[in-house]
């Protein structure tokens, strides 16, 4: 309780923000073991989750050996100039 005392309410609107968004992205993708994904989620070999930043460093790694590719789309000189 001591920790609510002490933050701001924008600081705890961002925090719920961020818990809620999280909570989104768990329900569209759905459990992380496919049997007990529910109907209408995107779970599969279609995408993928990590639950933390070094998590998904390893996990990069792991599959993409030559690391991400960069791209840019070839519409983007027209729009940003």
């Amino acid at each position: 309780m001591r920790l609510l005392s002490t933050l701001s309410l924008t600081q705890l609107l961002q925090w719920y923000e961020k818990v809620r968004m999280w909570l989104l992205q768990v329900d569209i993708i759905g459990a992380t073991n496919r049997a007990e994904s529910a109907p209408r989620t995107i779970h599969g070999n279609v995408i993928h989750g990590s639950d933390a930043v070094e998590s998904a460093r390893k996990e990069i790694a792991l599959w993409f050996l030559e690391g991400i590719a960069e791209w840019s789309s070839s519409l983007h000189p027209w729009i940003y100039e």
